[in-house]
């Protein structure tokens, strides 16, 4: 008989087998992630005959808010069937005493009817982009903002860091607290400051082959439509071609149209990639 439950450690090993060897499969986090997911997220198996035919991970971003990073099922099962009732499954574990927000990045094509069967709608798409042949590119001087200068980051900014992506980005589009600290960690992070405020960042993070992604270009809402965001995005540029970058990746939302002006007057041009974002709220 088939059963739907909250998987926790002693799950490990079935579910890694599942995510090995699944027929669907989505996921956004490690393999080294697994085990504090299944501590901290809500992990839904289903199993049949002693056998594991699905899994939904769940991560909190917050009492109020969390995020689907994984989905699979094993060879014959039905995604428009089967991952609706592993998430519905969840909703009991996911629903407080408040409204709980979900969000899902389709980033495979499968997921998306099924997450509609589950009541989730489509509230954004995410548009990748590229710049490619940055080291055969003339670029402009950066621009002269008055009282703005731009530092490297330290670790002891990171409080203050939070606060700002928490100020220029909707909830769905936040950081968490550890991915901040990643960043500080492994990634180029550079402030903007307008005399004791920090009023922006940028952080460009290298990979191999010559390529680097600008994970995060933020300008707080009440410096915005002064050229801050241009200076940023020049200053990334400048450090990405002395750092010998052939390609640098990143993506914005479709209905951020600032930002998606901004990437193509900068010379951006859009992949192909483009990642549906569906929403729905647990009341």
């Amino acid at each position: 008989m088939s059963s739907i439950y909250r998987a926790g450690l002693p799950h490990i090993h079935r579910l890694r087998l599942l995510i090995q060897t699944g027929r669907h499969s989505f996921s956004d986090f490690g393999s080294e992630d697994l085990a504090s997911l299944l501590t901290d997220g809500v992990v839904m198996a289903g199993e049949d005959m002693g056998e594991i035919w699905g899994a939904v991970i769940f991560r909190r971003n917050g009492p109020e808010r969390a995020r689907l990073c994984g989905a699979w099922l094993a060879d014959g099962r039905s995604p428009i069937i089967d991952i609706p009732r592993l998430l519905a499954g969840a909703t009991p574990w996911l629903r407080d005493a408040v409204p709980v927000h979900l969000v899902a990045y389709a980033s495979r094509k499968w997921l998306g009817e099924p997450l509609r069967a589950a009541g989730f709608i489509l509230a954004d798409r995410l548009v990748f982009l590229a710049l490619e042949k940055l080291q055969q590119r003339t670029l402009e001087p950066l621009p002269h903002l008055p009282h703005v200068r731009l530092r490297p980051a330290r670790t002891d900014d990171q409080v203050a860091l939070a606060e700002l992506d928490a100020a220029a980005f909707a909830p769905d589009w936040r950081m968490r607290e550890q991915e901040l600290t990643m960043l500080l960690l492994t990634a180029r992070v550079a402030l903007a400051e307008r005399g004791d405020e920090l009023v922006g960042y940028t952080a460009l993070t290298p990979h191999a082959d010559r390529v680097a992604h600008l994970a995060r270009l933020a300008v707080k809402s009440d410096a915005r439509r002064m050229g801050l965001g241009r200076l940023l995005l020049a200053d990334v540029l400048h450090a990405a071609q002395r750092d010998l970058i052939a390609t640098l990746l990143l993506n914005t939302q479709s209905s951020n149209q600032a930002a998606y002006s901004l990437y193509r007057n900068a010379g951006f041009r859009p992949t192909g990639k483009v990642v549906p974002v569906f929403t729905k709220l647990l009341l």
